[in-house]
């Protein structure tokens, strides 16, 4: 019966069907390029990516803690670049493929746990195409989110194996090995611990069996297994676990992106994004790349508002714990919910977004998973419900693919997807520096300079927005540079570093603009600003270089010109500057 099950022809077809679904609605991103948001630090200006598979690169990529620790992740990125170079076409469809095998594993796992085919299909089919996961799946730079997804179910599918057909240390094992490939992916399947205690309750029935007529179990061993034995089972796992969060604080620290909010703000934050997340899985609209965090402009949160997210969090959780025996169910999918988020809802606070899409990516299934079965069971009663069930999930998927397809279509272009996180977003100040900078690479210049400008003009007088006001000062520089008004250009990059005075770009940028009027002198000042605060930022070691051979200063300018080639061959000495002020000096104080 369970290879019949299995391999039968319906579960082969299903399975087929979801991967082809993900496929259609997403090909498009392949044509999209790469936006100026994370895809720089990750791929297009990445020197080490940027060479492909290498042994040094893949050395790097373990001891890299900047941003975080996620070295499976970088190393899929070298594979993009080895196999398709920078063609941002192929590295979507590479993210469109990775989030097609985690929707049919994701059935896979179901289906194999609890005999339940045509709901374990709906949940993956909810998770296939909902508009929350677009941004997961069509930016590049949240490979992390994809392929921790993939460890994630894999290895639920390894433990369910372990437990359901006494697999022994084998499969033991295998649940370890993709567990740690999920670890090197993203550091958020941490909790997945905890969520196997809980498959252990339902589907697996080894705590409670036979618990009433929701339990409802094939899948299950039919067996109480003492807790002392459940948990040591997870002790493997834990300890890994707990690495790994030594390890991702330790990044998150050195990479300095740990903001120290408030205790009070941050638990609070958390709380409305527990039900916000619920709110956008049910009803997903006004989406956005970018929420910003209310404490960026000191926004309290009415008391109302947070006494009715905790009573209706706390409303949840009683209701599902008293129903746990006839519909166990309810209990899992919530606190998988609730626990998956813990590591990113903001209790520690990592960047400055109130909440972000991208997070719900392995928590949703938990909501998914309430809902397959509970509506189901809420409507059993009813005349022709099977019916009515088949309608209501057609007309559920129908309208979701309608909504992701509309999301997907954001994602076209750095300009259209800053544009519709401003849209939806009210002073969303944070972004319109983005939006800028993407105008102004399409050579929108006026706009640009009209975001910028809109920018400086609505941002709060805090130290948190003080970098990104220097960001737009920067952005204002280079616009009045490219529309040929250098006085107004050097003024903006002044102001940009008083504001924030180890700028390497902001550095470079004015040293640029003072070389280009003959300004070598005052130039090469900015310039050794800007490699002192950035040493690897080559562009800057040219231009010293360039600057430097043109007042004669030789040996200098060889050592930068060295450090140029060594950090980005791809831009050493494109125009011929420095060699032929070199060369000029050589036969000038040759005897």
């Amino acid at each position: 019966m369970l290879k019949e099950n299995r391999f039968s022809t319906n579960i082969i077809f299903i399975t087929v069907l979801l991967g082809m679904t993900v496929t259609i609605v997403y090909w498009k991103v392949g044509h999209y390029p790469f936006v100026n948001f994370d895809d720089d630090l990750y791929i297009t200006d990445n020197l080490v990516v940027h060479k492909g598979l290498t042994w040094s690169g893949i050395g790097w990529a373990f001891k890299s803690l900047n941003p975080y620790w996620h070295p499976l992740t970088w190393l899929s990125h070298m594979a993009d670049v080895e196999f398709f170079g920078q063609n941002a076409g192929f590295h979507h469809l590479v993210n469109v493929l990775i989030h097609a095998l985690t929707t049919m594993t994701l059935f896979l796992v179901l289906n194999r746990a609890t005999r339940a085919m045509w709901k374990s299909a709906f949940v993956a089919a909810l998770f296939a195409v909902h508009p929350l996961h677009v941004e997961s799946v069509a930016w590049v730079s949240e490979r992390k989110d994809l392929l921790c997804g993939l460890f994630w179910v894999i290895t639920i599918y390894a433990y369910t194996v372990y437990v359901i057909e006494r697999g022994g240390r084998r499969w033991y094992i295998y649940v370890l090995i993709f567990f740690t490939m999920g670890i090197l992916s993203k550091p958020m399947i941490v909790t997945l611990p905890f969520v196997l205690m809980l498959l252990d309750y339902w589907p697996l029935g080894r705590v409670v069996p036979d618990a009433g007529e929701g339990w409802g179990n094939p899948g299950g061993t039919g067996r109480n297994a003492p807790f002392t034995r459940l948990f040591g089972e997870k002790i493997p796992l834990l300890f890994i676990m707990l690495c790994t969060c030594g390890i991702t604080y330790i990044s998150q620290f050195t990479a300095g992106v740990v903001n120290d909010y408030p205790p009070g703000i941050r638990v609070s934050n958390a709380i409305m994004a527990w039900v916000g997340y619920i709110a956008k899985l049910l009803w997903p609209a006004s989406l956005a790349v970018f929420y910003p965090h209310p404490w960026l402009d000191r926004v309290v949160i009415p008391v109302w508002k947070l006494g009715s997210s905790i009573f209706l969090l706390a409303g949840i959780t009683l209701s599902v714990i008293l129903w746990v025996r006839r519909r166990p169910y309810l209990a899992v999918g919530w606190f998988w919910y609730l626990g998956t988020l813990v590591p990113v809802i903001g209790l520690s606070q990592v960047g400055n977004q109130a909440m972000a899409d991208r997070y719900t990516y392995i928590p949703s299934i938990g909501i998914f998973i309430m809902i397959a079965w509970g509506v189901p069971d809420l409507i059993r009663g009813f005349r022709f419900h099977r019916y009515i069930l088949g309608s209501l999930c057609i007309a559920c998927l129908s309208v979701l693919i309608v909504l992701t397809t509309f999301q997907i279509a954001y994602w076209r272009s750095a300009v259209s997807l800053f544009t519709r996180a401003v849209e939806v977003i009210p002073n969303n100040w944070r972004i319109q520096v983005n939006l800028g900078m993407a105008l102004h690479d399409e050579g929108r210049v006026d706009e640009a300079i009209s975001q910028f400008q809109t920018m400086l003009r609505i941002a709060p007088p805090y130290d948190e927005a003080l970098f990104y006001k220097g960001l737009a000062r920067n952005g204002l520089g280079m616009a009045y540079e490219r529309k040929g008004e250098y006085e107004k250009a050097i003024a903006q990059y002044l102001e940009t570093l008083r504001i924030i005075p180890h700028f390497a770009v902001a550095n470079n940028n004015l040293g640029e603009t003072l070389r280009r009027h003959g300004k070598h002198k005052e130039a090469i000042h900015y310039f050794e600003q800007a490699v002192k605060h950035n040493p690897e930022f080559a562009v800057a070691h040219q231009n010293l270089a360039k600057s430097l051979a043109s007042l004669g200063v030789t040996d200098r300018a060889r050592f930068h010109l060295k450090e140029a080639r060594r950090l980005d061959p791809r831009i050493y000495d494109e125009d011929g500057t420095v060699g032929k002020n070199l060369e000029e000096r050589r036969h000038t104080d040759s005897p």
